[in-house]
């Protein structure tokens, strides 16, 4: 039962990391915009991340077999990560030299606990009680997190102190928010990710009510994006509603 609505879960955010990922891609085909480019490419390696593993690992495959397919998946995910810590320099601290490196940071602990985990031979990254290289890459994945919702925090309080005098963009401000909660809900993914893992490799099962949390958050944290970048027309009306004659203007 913990095996099918793992495998269920990690299957359902595979397609909407990918679904987001099209999106953005091709919307950056048109603008020529850096953030949507930087933020689909994410999203397409973190969404290829799952079947890369899961795949194989459902079939079975030996050991021998698997390794190839769970560094790929490291490597993915790695990648994803990087180039997500990435997207909030260019979003929020463009230049700013410190954030740089942040950026190069968040790679060097995503390389140096990768490498060390192949290392050790936790290929798979599935245990992090014997693997302290573990805990260094999950650092490295936890920092664009909060470092996404620390900027998006301050940016919303500055909006939000503009439409308190009666100025700024409603749907910016809202934006800010949402970017806000992702962060939180990605911080709160790799706390459930980490304790899921602490778990397998003390009872070799997954919990699927641990499976199941770790998909909402990461399905609530997908659609949370997609309404900063695709608000719907209802959705739109309702900030233009509240929008002062200013904010239309912008």
């Amino acid at each position: 039962m913990e095996d099918a609505v793992y495998y269920a879960s990690e299957a359902i955010i595979t397609v909407a990391f990918l679904c987001v990922a099209a999106r953005l891609l091709g919307r950056s085909l048109r603008t020529h915009a850096t953030p949507e480019r930087l933020l689909g490419v994410s999203f397409l390696l973190w969404g290829l991340n799952y079947p890369l593993y899961d795949i194989p690992e459902a079939l079975h495959v030996d050991e021998l077999v698997l390794a190839p397919f769970a560094n790929a998946s490291r490597i993915s995910w790695q990648i994803g990560t990087a180039i997500m810590a990435l997207f909030v320099k260019q979003t929020f601290r463009k230049s700013d030299p410190r954030a740089t490196w942040i950026v190069v940071g968040v790679a060097a602990l995503l390389v140096t606990g990768g490498l060390g985990s192949v290392w050790v031979g936790d290929y798979g990254g599935d245990f992090p009680l014997s693997n302290p290289w573990w805990w260094l890459e999950r650092a490295g994945s936890v920092i664009p997190m909060v470092w996404i919702s620390m900027e998006a925090s301050v940016y919303y309080l500055k909006v939000r102190q503009h439409r308190w005098l009666g100025e700024g963009d409603a749907l910016l401000c809202n934006r800010m928010g949402l970017w806000c909660l992702v962060g939180v809900c990605w911080v709160a993914v790799e706390c459930v990710y980490t304790a899921q893992y602490v778990i397998y490799e003390l009872t070799q099962r997954w919990l699927a009510s641990l499976s199941f949390t770790l998909a909402l958050l990461e399905l609530s944290g997908v659609a949370m994006i997609w309404l900063v970048f695709y608000p719907p027309e209802a959705y739109r009306r309702r900030f233009d509603r509240v929008a002062t004659p200013h904010a239309r203007a912008v």
